[in-house]
């Protein structure tokens, strides 16, 4: 989808300077800065299946961020089908510098007493408050 729009400006761009694409330099970058932005909201996804459980995650942050606040987890119990849904964030390291994330380890959200984190290695971790790590289950990211 997005190869045949990128396709569909270069087209353009080629129609409008033909032989004299120097001259055009300037139109060209403001294209591709206008591209970046339309791509820059479009909302990224990642499923995590487990043996017992399916996690869906919908980033709603801008490409290019480091963190993100805002996001959405649908989780689905495959043997019964209960679904949680929740919001949460994304869970870094921190640099050197002890303020600046650095590198990402996944995500976590919070669901009334539940608090739940996926990490990028797979796993799935439920916590309940009082009762401790009440799921725990490794998967793979599709």
């Amino acid at each position: 989808m997005y190869y045949s729009k990128l396709h569909s400006i270069v087209t353009v761009i080629n129609r409008i300077c033909g032989e004299y694409i120097f001259m055009c330099e300037n139109t060209i970058k403001k294209l591709v800065i206008m591209l970046f932005i339309a791509l820059s909201s479009i909302v990224f996804g990642a499923d995590l299946a487990t043996p017992n459980a399916k996690a869906t995650v919908t980033v709603n942050c801008p490409e290019g961020y480091v963190t993100c606040s805002d996001v959405d987890l649908i989780l689905t119990q495959t043997l019964s089908g209960d679904i949680i849904r929740a919001h949460g964030h994304t869970v870094h390291t921190k640099c050197k510098d002890g303020i600046s994330p650095c590198r990402f380890l996944g995500y976590e959200f919070e669901s009334g007493d539940i608090r739940i984190r996926l990490w990028v290695s797979g796993v799935i971790s439920i916590a309940k408050k009082g009762e401790g790590i009440i799921f725990y289950e490794r998967g793979q990211w599709q």
